[in-house]
């Protein structure tokens, strides 16, 4: 109730300015955690290690006033709308837009629990009551609905979730969005991108947590390829420093550092000055630069800069522009007279001895450039390395300022950089919880394990497209597919019941092991000519048997033929195809594969 009465007052607000709005939000803000602040508490001690802050209810507050349009009249009522408005104003809100209302607010406060039971207990305890949407309706829209992905020009809809790409993107469509062939886009996988897309659109920095091979990073490489985006995935780890994300000092290579400044010289003085007149002296600088004559270099990199601030003196004198470029300036001839005295000083460092030159980070690069960060494993690094990145967290336009270097401004931040992370629970040896000071900038959401049948055997017929033919077209519903399903989820059972690796410990079998038998059988199919139930059992044989000890190895093997290699028979398995490519000497047999010939002559050993 005290939910649906910020939404309606939310209108009025804006009318009374910002600081009026900040203050009356967190007037509500106060009323709302004294009515569900036990309920919110008790559902994130259910494993999450987060708790419910002002930060999540602002950050809910503003996704509704950006994302859902309501209509304000005094004479509207009825039609199952809801009053939510207060005074002479009636602010309506339909069914839909109150269950749009409830997904927000379960994304920000409950999609972190790990359990899907506390998960639901939420939305049909909490969340259902206090947007007036009947529990079961609540249930079906986060449980069980299948979000749309639309591609149409630059607008990219996934679910509620809706962004406009920047001018520069080219107008793309749904064939156009990188299509991932590996990828099926089950109504599991869709729910988790529309959860982050919602991030994306409201420039939020998401945390993925989940068991490992689980499928964080490759939900957003999905996204990344459906928004035509870069992702530089950084791993990190207990031995990960500052420097690794933002830079550091390293020792200078003076040639790489006078072709960098070469190119920008280059570039700027060719727009200022032309080039014909100027032929000689530009074939002096190129000679100084190939001989390494870093000290004449450097003066004519010096001379120069002082020659085009006089040009563009005079020019601005005269009201004129450089007729090559207009965009020339003299705060372009002034950076780089900054350039090229610093690299007069770089070049004397080194003559008299070893010097350093601060080179930037991935990171610094993805937020000046608008690319997108996903910092894997993020648990494992230190507090101090994290603490460096709060600057990034506090709002969609902070930034970091490389102190490293001597800057005293932040970095400028583009607009379509975004950050996520992802990390394992900590409840394995040697993983920890990030700081909450840290944790709570990020929206989270937690990533389950895919054990629905159903949805595991359109992984499955994706992974398997193209190797197994299918009279009924609905490669799902095919035999092999559904067993090699079954198995997978065999093999999970017994490796919680009596299966027990090398060092002693239970095995873990994920969709992450599953694929790789996929895609193993898969090109076992396609290269090496073996039958599809052949192929999977080789492609489980090489996934599951792996780290199990001798006893463990055996049993699985038996349960293995049991399942997919009862029509096969020793011969069978032994013998190899025929050869890929004919007759050709490409491949050299080694039973009962083909491997396929390097380009050094063949030895045998034996």
């Amino acid at each position: 109730e005290m939910m649906m009465r910020n939404i309606g007052d939310d209108d009025e607000v804006k009318k009374e300015g910002e600081e009026k709005r900040e203050e009356h939000m967190m007037k509500e803000e106060e009323e709302f955690n004294d009515n569900n602040t036990s309920l919110l508490h008790e559902q994130h001690q259910m494993g999450s290690g987060r708790h419910a802050s002002v930060r999540d209810h602002m950050k809910l507050l503003r996704r509704i006033s950006h994302t859902i349009k309501f209509e304000s009249s005094s004479s509207l009522s009825g039609g199952g709308g809801a009053d939510i408005g207060g005074n002479n104003t009636v602010t309506y809100a339909t069914e839909s837009q109150r269950i749009l209302c409830l997904a927000e607010a379960v994304d920000v406060y409950a999609a972190s629990i790990p359990s899907a039971e506390g998960r639901r207990y939420f939305v049909t305890k909490i969340a259902a009551p206090a947007f007036g949407v009947t529990a079961d309706a609540a249930q079906r829209y986060v449980e069980t609905r299948k979000p749309v992905v639309t591609i149409v020009s630059d607008v990219v809809e996934i679910g509620r979730a809706r962004m406009r790409l920047a001018p520069s993107y080219p107008p793309r469509n749904n064939n156009q969005a990188g299509q991932n062939n590996q990828f099926a886009e089950t109504s599991y996988a869709l729910r988790y991108m529309e959860s982050a897309a919602v991030c994306i659109a409201q420039n939020e920095p998401t945390l993925l947590v989940g068991e490992t091979g689980c499928g964080k990073t490759t939900l957003i490489q999905r996204l990344a390829s459906l928004y035509g985006k870069e992702l530089i995935v950084q791993n990190l780890s207990l031995q990960t420093d500052s420097s690794d994300l933002l830079g550091g000092y390293k020792p200078l290579e003076l040639r790489q550092l006078a072709r960098k400044v070469y190119v920008e010289f280059v570039d700027l003085f060719t727009c200022t000055f032309s080039r014909a007149q100027n032929a000689e002296f530009l074939r002096f600088v190129d000679s100084a630069l190939e001989k390494g004559l870093w000290k004449r270099l450097s003066q004519c990199f010096r001379r120069a800069s002082k020659m085009g601030l006089n040009k563009v003196k005079e020019l601005q004198s005269k009201k004129k522009t450089p007729t090559s470029n207009p965009h020339v300036s003299h705060k372009a001839w002034t950076a780089f007279n900054e350039i090229a005295h610093r690299f007069e000083k770089q070049r004397s460092a080194c003559e008299s001895g070893l010097a350093f030159t601060f080179t930037e980070g991935a990171l610094v690069d993805a937020i000046r450039t608008g690319k997108w960060v996903l910092l894997d494993e993020i648990n494992l690094a230190s507090s101090e390395t994290l603490q460096r990145l709060c600057g990034l967290l506090d709002n969609a336009h902070g930034s970091v300022t490389l102190t490293e270097r001597g800057d005293s401004e932040a970095l400028q931040r583009h607009p379509d950089f975004r950050l996520f992370a992802a990390m394992n629970p900590a409840t394995d040896a040697g993983k920890k919880d990030i700081p909450p000071s840290m944790r709570s900038r990020f929206t989270e959401i937690y990533v389950d394990e895919l054990v629905d049948p159903v949805e595991l055997r359109s992984v499955a017929a994706r992974y398997l497209s193209g190797a197994i033919e299918t009279s009924s077209g609905n490669l799902e519903q095919n035999h092999t597919i559904m067993t090699a399903v079954d198995v997978y989820l065999n093999c999970r059972q017994l490796s919680e019941q009596s299966l027990v690796d090398g060092g002693g410990q239970k095995p873990r079998y994920t969709m992450r092991t599953m694929c790789r038998a996929l895609s193993a059988g898969r090109n076992l199919v396609l290269e090496q000519r073996f039958s599809p139930t052949r192929a999977i059992l080789e492609g489980f044989e090489l996934s599951f048997e792996g780290p199990l000890d001798m006893t463990s190895r055996a049993a699985l093997q038996k349960m293995l033929f049991k399942s997919l290699g009862k029509s096969l028979s020793k011969k069978d398995l032994d013998h190899p195809a025929r050869r890929p490519g004919g007759k050709s000497d490409s491949f050299v047999l080694c039973k009962p594969f083909w491997i396929k010939a390097g380009p050094l002559p063949q030895v045998d050993w034996a």
